[in-house]
């Protein structure tokens, strides 16, 4: 299907990148009773997608999304950061009116242990301040991926080369941590 004078839609192979689909107005799915003028793309029913999505502007909605593969959010200042091994990556950061939750059953679950020496643990990890390389304006806090796998493995991953930290799972670690200090705290008392 080929519409063309300047509302062009293109369906198939196209001369300049094979689109599926490609048009130079809005492209508007479903009914609407609201301005929709400000979009390129408004769906107002589901949307299944199957494959690699990158969104390199902002993302809002009131209902859920679902992907079954890689979610890209914003373009990476650092060229050479690659997390496509995520489903979903965020070059930037993230706002949240609500909570993250991590699922943590016990009923998927096995092989479930008390995390030992935790206390020894914190105490040799070092929190930093620090700035990334291509954002010298904002002063983030965190640990170094690299030093924290030498103490606690279990929370670092390396993905494309680049080591990340699963700063959630640290919680637990934490926990039996204080844990232990208020023990030796009882025990002088």
């Amino acid at each position: 299907m080929v519409i063309n004078k300047q509302k062009s839609v293109i369906i198939g192979d196209n001369i300049n990148n094979n689109s599926i689909l490609q048009t130079f107005g809005s492209v508007i799915i479903g009914t609407s009773n609201i301005d929709t003028s400000s979009y390129s793309l408004y769906v107002n029913s589901n949307v299944k997608i199957n494959s690699n999505i990158i969104i390199t502007g902002n993302i809002s909605g009131s209902n859920n999304a679902t992907f079954l593969n890689t979610v890209t959010v914003g373009q990476s200042t650092t060229p050479a950061l690659n997390l496509s091994g995520y489903q979903l990556n965020i070059n930037g950061n993230m706002g949240l009116t609500g909570n993250i939750f991590t699922i943590s059953d016990e009923t998927l679950k096995t092989n479930v242990k008390t995390y030992n020496n935790a206390l020894d643990r914190i105490i040799n990890c070092r929190g930093v301040t620090f700035n990334y390389i291509n954002n010298f304006d904002k002063i983030n806090i965190g640990v170094i991926a690299q030093e924290i796998e030498k103490i606690i493995p279990e929370v670092v991953e390396t993905n494309n080369g680049i080591k990340n930290v699963n700063y959630l799972a640290l919680i637990g670690v934490l926990i039996e941590a204080i844990k232990e200090l208020n023990k030796k705290i009882d025990i002088k008392i």
